[in-house]
């Protein structure tokens, strides 16, 4: 995954709304990098987290946020193996 942006984590802390992750897996096939459209027919695995509350504000806690978001999506996709 790449690294992610901020913005919506920012947005989130504003306004205490909870994040919630989503993990999909199997679009590198059918759209490959630089193309807008997919080339192909196959299936795709779309997994919904539990919403991530948000509770802290400033910098150090979006640091926080972020990474435990991010841990959450790659548990949802199946990047790492150890359930939180």
């Amino acid at each position: 995954m790449l690294p992610f942006k901020t913005g919506g984590f920012s947005l989130a802390q504003r306004t205490g709304v909870p994040i919630i992750p989503v993990g999909i897996r199997g679009t590198g096939p059918l759209q490959p990098e630089g193309c807008f459209v997919p080339k192909s027919k196959g299936l795709v695995h779309i997994r919904i987290g539990r919403p991530v509350p948000v509770t802290e504000k400033g910098p150090p806690a979006r640091t926080r946020l972020v990474n435990e978001v991010r841990g959450h999506i790659e548990e949802l996709v199946g990047l790492c193996e150890t359930p939180r």
